[in-house]
C-alpha cells in the first residue's frame, strides 16, 4: 500500500516500468484505492516522457474509495478506458466499474511503451487521507497488417467498341481495382482505385 499525502500538492508517484519496446495503439489504466472523501482526489497517468493524462478531477465529493473489495490487485477496481460507456464525471463512490477519463489516454497513441510510467494521485484538501493498494496499466501494440485475404478482383470496363478488326485503333479503358485486407481486429479494410487509358 502506498499512502497519498494529505492537502499536498506535489501528491505521491507510484511507478510502473515497462521494458518491452513497441508503439501504442491504446492504453487503459486500473487502481483500486481507499480514501474518506474521493472529491479531494486528483488522480492522472504520466507516460515515461512526461506526458500527463488527467483520469479523474476530484469527482465523487464525500464519496468514499475507487472500487471495491480488498484494498489489492484482488479488489475489483476501477477502469479508466477511452472506450467505456460512462465518463468518470459522471459516475459515483466507489467507481467499481470502467470509465472514460476526464482527458483522453488516446493522446499517447504513437507513442513508444518503455520506461516508467507513473499513476500520480494528490489530495488537495486537508483532513481526509487514502491509501492506494493496486494500479496496473493496459498496453495494446500497433500492428501492421499484411496478410492479404485475396487476390485483387480487377475490372475493366471498356469505353468504345473495337471498330477496326486489325486492332491498329486504340480502344480506351479503366482498370477498376479494389482489395479486402483483413486487420488484426477482424474488421475489413478496403483498397479501391482506379487507372485510365490504355490501348487494347
Amino acid at each position: 500500500s502506498v499512502a497519498i499525502p494529505d492537502n499536498n500538492a506535489t501528491g505521491v508517484d507510484i511507478p510502473i516500468t515497462v521494458s518491452d519496446v513497441f508503439s501504442l495503439a491504446d492504453v487503459n489504466v486500473r487502481f483500486r484505492l481507499n480514501h474518506t472523501f474521493d472529491g479531494d482526489l486528483r488522480i492522472s497517468l504520466i507516460h515515461p516522457d512526461n506526458t500527463i493524462v488527467t483520469l479523474v478531477a476530484n469527482r465523487g465529493a464525500g464519496g468514499d474509495n475507487f472500487g471495491t473489495g480488498a484494498n489489492n490487485c484482488s479488489g475489483t477496481p476501477t477502469i479508466i478506458d477511452d472506450q467505456a460507456t460512462t465518463a468518470i464525471s459522471a459516475g459515483a463512490p466507489p467507481f467499481a466499474g470502467t470509465f472514460r477519463p476526464e482527458s483522453v489516454l488516446s493522446a499517447l497513441n504513437g507513442k513508444p511503451s518503455n520506461g516508467i510510467w507513473r499513476l500520480r494521485l494528490v489530495d488537495n484538501v486537508t483532513t481526509d487521507v487514502g491509501t492506494v493498494g493496486c494500479f496496473s496499466i493496459e498496453l495494446k501494440k500497433t500492428e501492421c497488417c499484411t496478410n492479404v485475404s485475396s487476390a485483387p478482383t480487377v475490372t475493366i470496363n471498356q469505353a468504345a467498341a473495337q471498330a477496326d478488326p486489325t486492332g491498329a485503333s486504340p480502344i480506351n479503358f479503366t482498370v477498376v481495382f479494389s482489395e479486402a485486407v483483413t486487420g488484426f481486429d477482424g474488421s475489413d479494410i478496403n483498397f479501391t482505385g482506379s487507372t485510365v487509358g490504355g490501348t487494347l
